[in-house]
């Protein structure tokens, strides 16, 4: 399975109860690109056999598209309470987080989604 192709997934009215950590699906629907990407509109889901753990991958920002779920860091260059995102330098440059504001020079650890956009912060 190759998460260097990530797909979000929007699922409507689908409610997949309470899945543990790691579950595995199967999912079918209808894709559709918007401003934060590919995603799946999720028309149905069935059980999977087996569980899966999965890691936060280290990307440089050439490489923050397509869904993945991503770790990103550097120092907290601008923030933003009106747009709830903040801005980070790193080396390979500025990648913008929403979904939370954070303190101008702090150095930042983040766990989110990649969009052509940046970065959605995932809450823990």
């Amino acid at each position: 399975e190759d998460r260097l192709q990530g797909v979000g997934l929007y699922l409507g009215k689908i409610d997949f109860g309470n899945l543990a950590a790691g579950t595995r699906r199967n999912i079918s629907g209808t894709v559709r690109v918007d401003g934060e990407g590919k995603y799946i509109e999720v028309d149905e889901t069935a059980e999977r056999d087996g569980s899966v753990q999965l890691r936060p991958l280290a990307l440089p920002k050439t490489l923050l598209t397509g869904n993945n779920l991503v770790r990103v860091w550097g120092k907290v260059i601008s923030s933003s309470a009106a747009s709830n995102s903040f801005v980070i330098k790193n080396g390979y440059g500025e990648i913008t987080v929403r979904g939370r504001t954070a303190q101008v020079d702090d150095f930042v650890v983040v766990t989110g989604i990649a969009t052509p956009n940046g970065v959605r912060y995932l809450e823990r």
